[in-house]
């Protein structure tokens, strides 16, 4: 039994970096169609693809300016992604804290033999 994606889910969307990358562009503000596809090496068919899905998920939406498309960033459906990885925030603090123990602990050895080197 093949696993169906769903293309309105906003993991499959930010699951393929250049869409990331379309998104980290579109966080300080709403940019051209044709800036977007000035900065990476992509058909303006592929980027069409991958800015679909982002609307499609939520994640942007488009309006028109004259000839030109904008492309807004949705911020409310990154919402679930941040939750979501939320639940792994005190994994990573306890392996955090535990290599600043181990460094630390590394740290003073290593001060500790430089100085009885030193005095011997």
């Amino acid at each position: 039994m093949a696993l169906e994606l769903d293309k309105t889910d906003v993991f499959y969307a930010i699951s393929h970096p250049l869409r990331r990358a379309i998104l980290e562009s579109l966080v300080e503000e709403p940019r051209p169609a044709m800036y977007l596809s000035s900065m990476w090496n992509v058909s303006k068919a592929g980027l069409s693809q991958h800015l679909r899905v982002l609307e499609v998920s939520g994640l942007v939406v488009h309006y028109k300016v004259g000839r030109q498309r904008f492309y807004e960033l949705q911020e409310k459906p990154l919402y679930a992604v941040y939750q979501w990885s939320h639940q792994f925030e005190k994994f990573w603090q306890e392996k955090l804290e535990n290599l600043g123990e181990y460094l630390q602990k590394t740290h003073s050895n290593t001060n500790q033999q430089n100085t009885e080197e030193q005095e011997n």
